[in-house]
Parts: structure tokens; C-alpha cells; sequence
């Protein structure tokens, strides 16, 4: 619910602003209307008192990493949120917890993601360097824009202590109760997830373009053909030559030791904690 307030209450804030801030008639980032028609759920869980929440189904699926914590007390802190209208997703790096959670897919991506042998293992084995945590966002949100979700919800509200099987709660929507104490809400959503029309070149194209956009690299128009024909797919998380999930040991943000182990050539100053040098490891 804590993440669930942070992405609606994000995407709410964008309902204010213009695109294009020096133009008075140009349109907003966010309408309203569009905002409600795809996330209203999540508003109406949000008024809901946490406590007396029932869930049929879970509505989101929901990844907790282990991050590093670096030196730097600014680099301790990350937060993102998609501008794709079709990717419902936040995550936050916060301290030595990366959170990640994807909206209203009743738990698709749990088992798709999360199923994922390197995401298995980093789930459980890895301590996430920052640039790590940075590729899970980019790798999920491009995995969202290439597919949409779309389902039916509804909610029932009734005084506690009436006696519901949620199992079997019919299917309808009650407005006229504000949910608050002695009320207890029933939430039942049937979201399916289905794979749209994008590109999958295009889809490789945003995971690995966000990653290096965040690293603060532009890539050069070889780099970007053999992403889109999937000839070089680049990640932090395994070093590719060898199969080894790659587990930091440094977590400063431009620390070169990380890139080495994940067989990167980089061109990074030496680490002022670690002392790390640029080159292969």
C-alpha cells in the first residue's frame, strides 16, 4: 500500500503540469480522466483503512532486493516512476532496501520476472549495487511497456464483523460506503496481462537505452543496431563470459570494480573508498 500511495500519489502530481511548461495551451502530462480510467482501483484501496483490507487476489507483484548502501549520503536514494502511460510501476532504493512493484497484473510478473533464474538468485543471493538496481527498473519497465493489462475489479464494502467468504463475494461495486473504522473492504481484481504490438527490438532498445541513459552514456548508432537485432545485450548483473551472477564489493556509484567484474571495459576514475582502477578483471 506504502508504494501503491507513492506511484498514484506521483502520477496525481503529474495531473498539474503542463508538457510543455512554456506554452500556456499545451496539454497536461496527465489527464485526470486518464489517470482514474486506469488507476482508480488503487485509489479507492488508498482510502480504504489498510487493516480492514481483504485482497482476493493481489493486484501487483512486488520484488524486495538487498542494495548496498554507499558512502555518499546522496547516493543512498533512488526513485522512479515510468512516463509510459502503459507501464504501472515504481521502484525505490532506499538505504540497504530496492523495492519494485508493478500495478495491476494480479501477480503476472511475480512468476514471469521473478522467475527468471538471475532474478531468482538476485533476489536471494545478491547485495545490489546502485548501477544494479538501476538495470532491474530499466529490465522490468521495458518488460511492461511491451505488454498491457487490463481486467475488471470491484469492491464490496460492509460493517465488520459481517461474516464473507471472499471466495465467493458477488461480483459487484458499493460507493455509497466511505470505508473507514468498522468497515471492512473487499478487493477483487481479475487482471490479465498480454503481449502488445511493440517491437521486441524495440523493447531491447528501452531496457538497455534507460540503463545507459542513467549511467550517463550515450550509445553510438553501432551499439544501438546490435541491441535492436539482439546481437549485444549488456548487463551488470551476470558477467556473460563466465555465467557468474555478478555481487559487488564496492557500492560508491562510479566504482570501477563492479563494471570490471561484470566484464565491462570503462574509462571511470579510481574509486576513493576502494581504490578500484578501470580495466578488466
Amino acid at each position: 500500500m506504502w508504494l501503491a500511495k507513492l506511484y498514484y500519489g506521483t502520477k496525481f502530481y503529474e495531473t498539474r503540469f503542463l508538457q510543455d511548461a512554456a506554452d500556456s495551451t499545451s496539454a497536461l502530462i496527465l489527464e485526470h480522466s486518464d489517470l482514474l480510467e486506469r488507476n482508480d482501483y488503487l485509489r479507492r484501496l488508498l482510502l480504504a483503512i489498510p487493516k480492514n483490507v481483504q485482497l482476493v487476489a493481489p493486484p501487483a507483484s512486488v520484488f524486495v532486493f538487498r542494495a548496498g548502501v554507499p558512502d555518499r549520503k546522496d547516493a543512498r536514494f533512488d526513485f522512479f516512476v515510468s512516463g509510459l502511460a502503459n507501464v504501472d510501476m515504481i521502484s525505490v532504493r532506499m538505504g540497504d532496501v530496492f523495492v519494485a512493484a508493478a500495478f495491476g497484473d494480479n501477480g503476472h510478473w511475480a512468476s514471469r520476472f521473478g522467475g527468471v533464474r538471475l532474478v531468482e538468485y538476485a533476489l536471494s543471493e545478491l547485495t545490489l549495487h546502485p548501477a544494479q538496481c538501476t538495470e532491474v527498473t530499466a529490465w522490468l519497465a521495458s518488460l511492461l511497456a511491451g505488454h498491457e493489462a487490463s481486467g475488471p475489479w470491484d469492491f464490496l464494502t460492509a460493517a465488520d464483523g459481517t461474516s464473507m467468504d471472499v471466495a465467493t463475494v458477488p461480483s459487484r461495486s458499493c460507493d455509497s460506503v466511505i470505508p473507514g473504522p468498522g468497515v471492512k473492504t473487499i478487493f477483487r481484481s481479475n487482471f490479465v496481462v498480454t503481449a502488445n504490438d511493440a517491437p521486441d527490438g524495440s523493447i531491447r532498445l528501452l531496457r538497455v537505452g534507460t540503463l545507459f541513459d542513467r549511467l550517463g552514456h550515450k550509445l553510438t548508432r553501432e551499439e544501438l543496431r546490435q541491441v535492436e537485432e539482439g546481437d549485444w545485450v549488456p548487463t551488470l548483473l551476470l558477467n556473460v563470459r563466465t555465467d557468474i551472477p555478478v555481487q559487488a564489493s564496492c557500492f560508491e556509484p562510479w566504482c570501477p570494480d563492479l563494471f570490471r567484474r561484470a566484464d565491462w571495459i570503462v574509462d571511470l576514475s579510481s574509486c576513493p573508498k576502494c581504490g578500484a582502477e578501470s580495466g578488466l578483471g
